[in-house]
């Protein structure tokens, strides 16, 4: 990959990103009086704004911190410590970063390879560490408990990086490749991590401690599960497909909500992960007697890898078929945020030419 003709890397954005990685990188190199001095900052954070978890472990105290931040002053700050505690925390962290850094140093194009790496770290990465260390304190009503608190945290670095990544285009051919990626159908706790990697909004939708009405979510719909992409070479989940089931008017209907995660998309071939990803749900639907596939019309709903090779792969699938579905009525694709869906636009038809 090479920078696009009349553009300018920003480097200064990427050396301030650069601590996310480096600081616990350098914790884990050093001696342990630097994760001392980051745990003394830890301290003095929990003991300033959160009083109420005096008492507790300092890991619980700083769950506890992820969880009631929106009261916290300089609250993204103090997230921010909070998540590099529970990073630092999992013992597998310190292996990630220095495979982090190796594929960087490997890479034809360091400066390109470290924003997808970086991206990743932030989308994905730090999800699964914090799950790491709620599942490690026990605390399983927790689980999930944090979606809603990280959801904004790392959103503008995010946009920035993304600003970044698309100042690049590729040197030669284009990309043609596809990363070793697992799909597997599931709905089960673990799979529920897919919702996160993905970067969907409806990623905290999930049943949790404190829900007033447990049932109402979008995980304990009965019609729902999920199609997870797994990247086989780190074993994390890289996005899927959110599914929905429906029957009406004798016809059995898949609806698809399809979201590879926004670091794998960078790293392929968009047009032919869309294809392979068709060709899964298709022969899903085969198996199990499914007449369409259905993807919403609401925009909002049925990708969020807009702008891109993907989103042009789903709207010429449409095209494909030319033809909408609508249900009787609304029906409840989520509950936190809450959508509805109910007009769709075909992108299969069993027994059809296409």
């Amino acid at each position: 990959m090479v920078l696009r003709e009349h553009v300018t890397a920003d480097t200064s954005l990427v050396n301030r990103l650069d601590r996310y990685i480096t600081e616990p990188q350098r914790i884990f190199e050093t001696s342990a009086e630097a994760e001392q001095d980051l745990q003394k900052r830890f301290t003095a954070m929990i003991d300033a704004h959160f009083p109420e978890m005096s008492g507790k472990s300092l890991e619980e105290s700083m769950l506890g911190a992820l969880l009631t931040l929106e009261a916290a002053p300089n609250n993204k700050h103090c997230r921010r410590l909070a998540v590099l505690f529970h990073a630092i925390k999992v013992p597998q962290f310190g292996q990630y970063a220095q495979a982090s850094q190796d594929r960087v140093d490997q890479a034809p194009n360091r400066d390109y390879a470290y924003l997808l790496e970086l991206r990743e770290f932030l989308e994905t990465v730090v999800p699964d560490t914090i799950r790491e260390s709620i599942r490690r304190i026990g605390n399983d009503d927790l689980k999930n408990s944090y979606a809603a608190a990280l959801a904004d945290l790392f959103a503008e670095d995010l946009r920035l990086i993304d600003l970044e990544i698309r100042k690049y285009t590729p040197e030669g051919s284009s990309k043609s490749s596809i990363p070793s990626v697992s799909a597997f159908f599931a709905k089960n706790s673990q799979s529920a991590g897919m919702l996160f990697s993905a970067g969907v909004c409806v990623a905290g939708d999930v049943p949790r401690e404190g829900l007033r009405h447990p049932d109402d979510t979008m995980w304990s719909l009965e019609n729902y599960f999920n199609l997870v992409f797994r990247d086989d070479d780190t074993k994390r989940c890289v996005g899927g497909v959110l599914l929905h089931y429906y029957e009406e008017h004798g016809k059995q209907i898949l609806s698809a909500s399809i979201n590879p995660s926004s670091s794998l998309l960078y790293k392929t071939d968009e047009q032919r992960f869309f294809e392979e990803t068709m060709r899964i749900l298709i022969s899903f639907a085969e198996s199990n007697d499914i007449d369409m596939i259905v993807t919403s019309t609401d925009s909002g709903i049925r990708t969020n890898r807009t702008g891109g090779l993907f989103e042009q792969a789903l709207d010429a699938q449409i095209r494909t078929y030319n033809q909408k579905f609508t249900l009787p009525h609304e029906e409840i694709f989520s509950f936190n945020p809450l959508y509805y869906q109910q007009a769709f636009d075909v992108i299969w038809l069993a027994d059809s030419p296409n």
